[in-house]
């Protein structure tokens, strides 16, 4: 009996978001195919989950700031690691770990991988992207190419997030959400994810004489008191709540009218996209290429211009009045999913290039 193949995910942070997710998912079906996958990370002390996690001092102790000598101490730490456990693929999940991990391996026989999670504008060059690079879309691809300069020598593989499908059993509305029709933000509230183009939205609605609707954040982030602020001051904060980060968002997305992503500044593939599509909640988007590239504009999801509020209170009036057209688009959105984005064809994607980086170590 051959020996399990052994993966180690280097993430830079382990905290709350769509990369933490993913990696949560991708390593959760690995061992279920038979691979030895593990985590390698900087986890602040609160996190619940520090035992599943290999701690790395990247970061000073609150997480505020990057440590340099935690990042010297940190290659020692992460070589020694892989050698001892045996690890054969090295899989970097941050431009910030590139470094850590080429340092790392450095006379080994570990093969690296690195995932594109964000359509980023890069510095133009970073010498320690290893030669496998997994995009999880087009644009992800794209932004790549146009930013990394010599990023036509590394072999860009395009491998979909997956998700899971939930089943079709009734799910419990959650006792904290506010009243139907409720429309739905889930993600971090942070900078590029357009809460202020949510909440001006809402304003605008109202102001065009849409009261009948809700609004739930779900997540928390640095700008949760801006957009608290910003709820008040456009006149929307008695129908607008923030409801902190959950665990489980599959309720939420059970019983909202539609998930809202507002998002202006370019990202990969949202799981919080693909999750509301795999439980049958409607996406409304801005229209930047992740979004556009998954979802077809009214068949799909809806797609409004990128920082257009506007457009997108536009968009959530024809949601609040339409309903049975809404549940159709959802549906098709559902069958998207399992056909393109399910865990075990993301897995099997993975391990294909996993076995190319293992054939053609840098």
């Amino acid at each position: 009996m051959s020996a399990p193949l052994r993966v180690l995910h280097l993430v830079n942070r382990w905290e709350r978001g769509g990369v933490r997710e993913h990696v949560r998912t991708l390593n959760s079906a690995l061992r279920e195919c038979g691979c030895d996958a593990r985590v390698a990370a900087w986890i602040a002390p609160q996190e619940d989950d520090r035992d599943e996690v290999f701690r790395l001092p990247l970061y000073s102790q609150a997480g505020g700031r990057k440590s340099p000598t935690g990042f010297l101490a940190s290659i020692g730490l992460l070589r020694r690691f892989l050698l001892r456990e045996r690890i054969a693929v090295l899989h970097l999940h941050s431009r910030y770990v590139t470094a850590l991990g080429a340092f790392a391996i450095a006379g080994t026989a570990v093969a690296r991988v690195y995932t594109a999670h964000s359509a980023f504008r890069d510095l133009g060059a970073l010498p320690w992207y290893p030669r496998d690079i997994i995009c999880p879309g087009h644009a992800v691809r794209d932004a790549f190419l146009d930013s990394v300069r010599g990023a036509d020598r590394h072999r860009l593989h395009i491998v979909p997030h997956g998700v899971r499908l939930p089943g079709d059993d009734a799910v419990e509305r959650p006792a904290d959400m506010p009243a139907d029709p409720c429309l739905l933000f889930l993600g971090r509230l942070a900078p590029g994810k357009g809460g202020d183009v949510f909440i001006d939205a809402l304003a605008e609605l109202r102001a065009r004489g849409s009261d009948s609707w809700s609004a739930l954040f779900v997540g928390d982030g640095p700008c949760l008191d801006e957009w608290r602020a910003r709820a008040a001051a456009r006149g929307v904060s008695d129908a607008v709540r923030f409801a902190g980060h959950r665990h489980h968002p599959h309720p939420y997305l059970a019983h909202a009218r539609a998930l809202v992503l507002p998002s202006t500044a370019l990202e990969g593939l949202p799981m919080a996209m693909l999750e509301a599509m795999a439980a049958g909640c409607p996406v409304i988007a801005s229209d930047l290429a992740p979004f556009s590239g998954t979802l077809e504009n009214g068949a799909t999801g809806l797609l409004f211009r990128n920082g257009d509020s506007s457009a997108l209170a536009a968009l959530l009036r024809d949601a609040l009045t339409d309903a049975r057209a809404m549940t159709a688009m959802a549906a098709r959105a559902r069958r998207t999913v399992a056909e393109r984005h399910t865990v075990e064809q993301m897995t099997a994607l993975t391990l294909d290039v996993y076995r190319a980086a293992m054939s053609n170590r840098d």
